[in-house]
């Protein structure tokens, strides 16, 4: 069981993500950012540990996401523009961001930002 004020033990988790597709690459590393794979395992508390993605610019996509997905990014404030980004320009930071998507947001998703290197 994990008790409270005890320090959580992280380590860390070296991914290869050459010729691996983002949902499956991203269906891997979701639950290690979340700690579901250590028997103290709580919703309610970040337990996870770090992943460290190595060539995620070698990442694959199936289909036509390659040309055709946007990602949208938006403010939050009311009458703010919204951003779009493609996966042409950026790709580790869309192998983040379906990373991300899967994380439950009120959860842990901010603090896995800090968890997730990618190289």
């Amino acid at each position: 069981m994990s008790f409270p004020g005890r320090v959580v033990q992280r380590a860390w988790h070296l991914v290869d993500a050459k010729d691996q597709t983002v949902g499956g690459l991203a269906t891997q590393i979701a639950p290690i950012l979340r700690g579901k794979h250590k028997p103290t395992y709580r919703p309610n508390a970040d337990c996870g540990d770090f992943v460290v993605v190595i060539n995620a610019e070698k990442v694959r996509f199936s289909g036509k996401k390659w040309d055709q997905k946007l990602y949208r990014w938006h403010t939050g404030y009311p009458g703010e523009s919204t951003w779009y980004f493609s996966l042409k320009y950026s790709n580790s930071h869309s192998s983040n961001a379906c990373i991300h998507q899967i994380i439950p947001l009120k959860l842990n998703q901010v603090d896995s930002n800090n968890e997730l290197r990618t190289i």
